[in-house]
């Protein structure tokens, strides 16, 4: 008994970070569409990643001084899941949002659950548990009807768009990587010491990525001075998404799994129009129900792990 309660605490727990992780994650699209108006998609990355930096180097140096006998990774591992896994998704990811429209962008995004599953099958040979396959097709379905109110929105043209949801594919996968290597390759590691090792590599790669580029002419040095709004967005961007949502998705991963967790990502939809509509943009029908759908398909499939744990 006491063990059941102690799994169902723990998965309420990891289900609630992967909820608020959805609602800085799904926010974060529209906001990041506002901002490349501004920037490229390389400056906004660097951005948004050193405003976090200084968060995860006090995480960082917090938890080698609370747990200095952390079981040993090599630097090369933990190297590549920042800079593959973290830095190389969000540069791909803000590409893809930047061709294919915040829209274009959460439309593909809600495939994620199928990717992922696809990528543990071929990687782990993992098979799909019970309920599974339900909670895919409702994650998917949802996912897709919530984005299927455009709001007039498009990106710079076919060509672009399909460039843009190609990307997305592509930073999918890589995400669904990381998530699952870093569970594995860093087991016995606290969810702030995995996000706080593997992010901080990613945002100094970023920087020095940046200042070569700065110093080669190939990107604008100075960057352009934000708006008082614009840098209270970025600083956003910083510390939800980039410092609290990796940091919840982490944990999450760990609690539900990597399958099961890319299921809440079908929660941007209907959290990216609902965001979308402080900046003009009209809210429909769609974006509820699919979250609806999005949800009954994630309890079904964890209410069926609780009982075959109970059992």
């Amino acid at each position: 008994m006491v063990a059941n309660r102690r799994d169902l605490r723990r998965l309420l727990l990891a289900n609630l970070a992967l909820l608020i992780t959805q609602i800085f994650w799904g926010s974060q699209v529209p906001i990041m569409s506002v901002l490349l108006a501004t920037w490229g998609a390389f400056e906004l990355s660097v951005f948004r990643f050193a405003i976090a930096l200084p968060l995860f180097l006090a995480v960082l140096a917090w938890e080698r001084k609370k747990a200095p006998d952390a079981p040993y990774v090599s630097l090369g591992r933990v190297a590549l899941l920042g800079i593959l896994g973290t830095a190389g998704f969000n540069l791909i990811y803000t590409l893809a949002v930047r061709f294919a429209g915040s829209i274009g962008a959460v439309v593909v995004a809600s495939m994620l659950p199928l990717v992922a599953a696809i990528v543990m099958w071929v990687w782990k040979r993992q098979r799909l548990g019970s309920g599974v396959a339900l909670a895919l097709a409702c994650a998917t379905g949802g996912g897709l009807l919530a984005a299927s109110f455009d709001g007039g929105q498009t990106g710079d043209g076919p060509a672009f768009r399909r460039l843009g949801e190609v990307l997305m594919l592509v930073a999918l996968t890589v995400w669904t990587w990381y998530s699952h290597a870093a569970q594995t390759w860093l087991a016995g590691w606290s969810q702030m010491h995995v996000t706080a090792a593997t992010v901080t590599p990613a945002a100094l790669f970023l920087i020095a990525a940046y200042a070569v580029a700065a110093l080669a002419g190939q990107v604008p040095f100075p960057p352009a001075l934000p708006s008082e709004r614009d840098g209270w967005l970025l600083i956003f961007l910083g510390i939800g998404p980039v410092f609290l949502g990796i940091m919840g998705w982490n944990y999450g991963v760990r609690g539900v799994g990597v399958v099961v967790a890319s299921l809440y990502l079908n929660l941007m939809p209907a959290i990216a129009v609902a965001t979308a509509a402080l900046f003009g943009e009209q809210a429909s029908w769609q974006q509820l129900l699919g979250g609806a759908i999005v949800l009954i398909g994630v309890v079904q499939v964890q209410v069926r792990h609780l009982r075959a744990r109970g059992a």
